[in-house]
């Protein structure tokens, strides 16, 4: 009976190992940067305009609406996902170059650009668990919390199956050309809760300057050489918000991104559309402090049909 114990006891160690080996593996193997792919099959379609940038380029471009009321009956796809960064965005249009270098690409950036946490995973340099684990900035941003890493893995491998697998991201997609509507409000009495969250994970990583300043500017231009046209968007933020991050010592990091913006721009010649103070952008055309909902995303995809620069 002892035996069948310590039998049991090692099987049931022996599948526990296996199953974290299993998570490692499928972690490392499919977290590496899935984010453009799970959109891949939309560069398949004819298009005029790619939309691309981080999750809020992913909520900010109501393509459909866009192509619909484009005089020039040009036609535009939205590529962008969370937590994508110009390095990933440089990867994958050199890897799909024949396609790019007659598109315009109108890229949204924010400041996370120069937050090591979002440097920290598989979105710039398609690192795995294991470059995660050594990892200081990613650890800090999760506390050290292995317990949460594992429940992240966890989550971007069902997601994979989910939405690749079962095709139930292209199901999502395929209907808006990639943009995510959301509907929510924000309201002003969330907003200084929603700030201080960014402070703590967000600021708190943020450096300027030497080597990432170097990674940015040299994507830009990779990405210009392998475009038709590069344009660079500077998304809005509200009154009150922009009073909220100015009160926590905040706004000074939005405004040195921004300007950092606008000169490698002007050094690289690429055009630049600045909606970051502007004032029609009101609260109810925001859903949390940084993202656009629909009623903001068409409110933004108006201003540029307007402007008439595509």
């Amino acid at each position: 009976m002892l035996i069948d114990f310590k039998k049991a006891l090692f099987l049931l160690f022996f599948f526990f190992c296996l199953n974290i080996g299993l998570i490692i593996f499928l972690g490392d193997f499919l977290y590496k940067d899935q984010s453009h792919q799970s959109k891949k099959y939309l560069i398949s379609k004819n298009f005029d305009i790619a939309f691309m940038g981080d999750s809020r380029a992913h909520r900010h471009f109501d393509v459909n609406f866009y192509n619909k009321h484009n005089k020039k009956k040009l036609r535009s796809i939205n590529l962008g996902n969370s937590n994508i960064n110009i390095s990933s965005i440089k990867s994958f249009i050199l890897d799909n170059k024949s396609l790019f270098e007659d598109k315009v690409v109108i890229i949204v950036t924010s400041s996370s650009q120069f937050n090591e946490s979002n440097y920290g995973h598989s979105s710039t340099d398609n690192s795995g668990l294991f470059n995660i684990i050594k990892n200081e900035n990613y650890l800090n941003k999760l506390n050290y919390n292995y317990n949460a890493l594992f429940q992240y893995y966890f989550y971007s491998i069902s997601n994979y199956f989910l939405y690749n697998v079962l095709d139930i991201n292209k199901k999502l997609n395929e209907k808006n050309n990639g943009y995510l509507p959301v509907n929510r409000i924000l309201y002003s009495e969330n907003i200084p809760e929603q700030v201080k969250g960014y402070n703590k994970y967000w600021y708190n990583q943020w450096k300027i300057g030497g080597k990432r300043s170097k990674i940015f500017y040299n994507d830009l231009e990779l990405i210009k050489e392998n475009t038709k046209r590069l344009v660079i968007l500077i998304p809005p933020v509200s009154s009150e918000v922009r009073k909220e991050l100015k009160r926590n010592s905040l706004l000074q990091f939005e405004n040195m991104f921004n300007e950092i913006i606008v000169n490698f721009s002007q050094e690289l010649n690429i055009e630049v559309i600045d909606l970051f103070n502007d004032a029609s952008f009101t609260l109810d055309k925001f859903y949390d402090i940084f993202h656009l909902n629909n009623k903001g995303s068409i409110h933004l995809m108006t201003k540029l049909l307007e402007s008439e620069a595509f």
